[in-house]
């Protein structure tokens, strides 16, 4: 499987998964306790999913797409926040 169609399937995932998410997590603690925890691991899903787009990207050396996705990424605390940061540092010091 070619790299753009790695992606574009990545890209159809987080979509679906984002789908009926509250637009804002903080709006998340006025669900009910079983669709709070649904939400959080599509978010969860979403945040992995996301990471596979960077390095997707990466791969494909599409540095615009690279940089917007960094930067969006490397807002939200996670376990890869840093390697993000990180990442979007040498991008921009190119």
């Amino acid at each position: 499987m070619s790299a753009e169609a790695a992606l574009n399937i990545v890209e159809e995932e987080i979509a679906e998964k984002s789908e009926n998410l509250p637009r804002i997590a903080y709006f998340d603690r006025f669900l009910s306790s079983d669709k709070r925890y649904d939400v959080q691991m599509a978010r969860t899903d979403i945040y992995m999913l996301q990471w596979k787009r960077i390095k997707l990207l990466e791969l494909m050396n599409d540095t615009v797409a690279l940089r917007e996705a960094l930067e969006d990424y490397s807002k939200v605390i996670g376990y890869n926040q840093e390697t993000a940061k990180t990442m979007l540092d040498r991008l921009k010091a190119d």
